[in-house]
């Protein structure tokens, strides 16, 4: 949970670009987070956005519209996976993370839990 609410946090910051991205500047870095301009269509603009936390990359994920889309991904220090989170037009659709050593998946409905699954570490080989 301390993921999500953090990741939520980190959402609602990064909106902060605004205007500043055209053609004529597709990348716009604001301390250790920054954002390119990756394309537009006659519907959609896409952003990709990296924070980073000094050269370490730490998220990653892509804005269409102004809203979160697509899998956003979060590592951990050493590069490794830590979550991921899947938006469709800025609605959450599941996250999985690692708590306590253990998988977990979190399907929303309507941008809210609806389900979770705590899977269980294999012992031995077996589940």
């Amino acid at each position: 949970m301390k993921t999500f609410i953090t990741a939520s946090l980190i959402f609602l910051s990064t909106l902060a670009y605004g205007q500043t991205l055209s053609l004529e500047n597709p990348t716009y870095r604001s301390g250790d987070i920054e954002y390119t301009l990756s394309s537009i269509t006659d519907f959609y603009t896409y952003v990709d956005f990296k924070r980073f936390d000094g050269d370490v990359l730490i998220e990653t994920g892509t804005y269409r519209n102004d809203k979160p889309h697509g899998t956003w991904i979060m590592y951990s220090p050493d590069g490794e996976v830590k979550s991921t989170m899947k938006f469709n037009d800025g609605n959450r659709v599941y996250m999985q993370t690692t708590q306590e050593g253990r998988k977990v998946t979190i399907l929303y409905h309507n941008n809210k839990p609806a389900e979770v699954t705590y899977y269980v570490a294999a012992i031995n080989g077996t589940r």
